[in-house]
Formats: structure tokens, sequence, C-alpha cells
């Protein structure tokens, strides 16, 4: 089964978040991930090395500006040759200062 909509994540300008995509629905039957995945960012966002656990891949995602959003791809080839891609939107947004 595909993903069908990005999820949105916030993330404030000044601070790392960890993101974490569980492949398990864009996979089918016994199918598992295998090998290295791969992430790409909008330019402006930094990304980490991903980090493959099973069918889930996380991920450090830090910098940004402020009120702008940012794609962020991952894909990671399958035992079965399929190469699922996920992908998230990050909303990056300033600390109130209250």
């Amino acid at each position: 089964m595909a993903q069908t909509a990005e999820p949105v994540f916030a993330k404030y300008s000044d601070a790392a978040r960890v993101l974490t995509f569980d492949f398990a629905t864009a996979l089918t039957g016994s199918d598992a991930l295998t090998g290295s995945a791969t992430v790409t960012a909008d330019a402006g966002l930094t990304a980490g090395a991903p980090a493959r656990t099973a069918n889930k891949v996380t991920v450090l995602i830090s910098g940004g500006t402020d009120q702008k959003d940012y794609l962020v791809k991952m894909t990671c080839s399958s035992v079965a040759g399929a190469k699922p891609v996920l992908h998230a939107i990050i909303a990056v947004r300033t600390r109130d200062a209250n």
C-alpha cells in the first residue's frame, strides 16, 4: 500500500528533530527493507545520515527558515526489489518569546 498523503511535522528553527519513516505499509506481504536508506531534503534544511532498523528509518533534521515548509523524501530498497519512497513535510517555526 502506498503512502497517500505527506504527514506534516513542526520543528523550531533553532532545534533539531528526529523523524521516523515507517515503511511497513509501503511494503507488500512479507517484504522487508534491506541495505541503506537515502534521504533528500529541500535546500535550507539539513538531514543527517539515515539509520534503518527493520522496516523503520530515522533521520535527524535541523536548520530551516522560520515560516517555511520543507519536503523530506526517504527511500530504501526492499528484499523483493521494490524501492518505496515516503515523504514528510517539515513546517519550521520560531519559538514564541513568551
